[in-house]
């Protein structure tokens, strides 16, 4: 027989966030540099960014901060610009790293006139 009386066990508690954004901590995340030449760059974690004009888009776009327990949404505003941020490799470091040989022509080619 079924006990409707019998307390119920309480849910096992959420795993943590494997998501690497839902674990920051609020604060400061990076910081943007604004170089001398009109260059902006992001330096987030010891790695540097480049920061770019993203492409014009022709629908509205809206940026919302979503309440999920409170089951609210909050329009923050329009999206009016949009950057791209790619990775800037560090060209030294990987020509050093980079220490494959490549020979001038195949060993076995014949020899240009």
């Amino acid at each position: 027989p079924f006990d409707f009386f019998k307390p119920v066990d309480a849910p096992p508690p959420p795993p943590p966030p494997t998501d690497e954004v839902a674990r920051l901590r609020p604060g400061k995340v990076g910081t943007l540099q604004l170089l001398e030449s009109g260059d902006v760059r992001l330096v987030l974690g010891g790695e540097t960014f480049d920061v770019d004009r993203g492409l014009r888009s022709t629908m509205a776009q809206q940026i919302c901060a979503v309440d999920a327990p409170g089951g609210q949404v909050t329009v923050l505003g329009d999206v009016g610009k949009k950057l791209v941020v790619t990775v800037r490799p560090d060209l030294d470091d990987w020509f050093k790293r980079f220490n494959v040989d490549v020979p001038a022509r195949a060993p076995d080619a014949e020899p240009r006139e």
